[in-house]
């Protein structure tokens, strides 16, 4: 993984080398937020208390919103990002996945 003062370069599995702004933005988080709102309900716990439920779906779609928005190109192409994403191999997917996922959720 190569990185520039905003941006990170990684190479997936097959060789795709791909371009992945390293910051989130507030329209970035509010884009997430929004997917997770919509997956996520409130329920009665066992005692009857108000429990918060969310949905897998919800969390994957959020990540993949985060991917969407930062991956700014794919073998030097940032044409259609969301049509590219779809049809990479799916180890390509994951390696995104997992670099945007250290950069949207960062530990510490």
């Amino acid at each position: 993984m190569s990185a520039s003062q905003d941006k990170i370069e990684i190479t997936t599995p097959s060789g795709k080398v791909v371009v992945i702004r390293n910051y989130t933005t507030r329209a970035d988080d509010a884009a997430a937020q929004d997917v997770i709102n919509k997956g996520t309900k409130i329920v009665a716990g066992d005692s009857g208390e108000p429990v918060l439920e969310m949905t897998l779906e919800a969390t994957q779609g959020a990540q993949d919103v985060y991917v969407q928005r930062l991956v700014e190109s794919i073998d030097g192409s940032s044409d259609n990002i969301a049509g590219q994403l779809l049809e990479l191999r799916s180890a390509d997917y994951a390696a995104i996945d997992k670099a945007v996922s250290e950069i949207a959720n960062p530990k510490g």
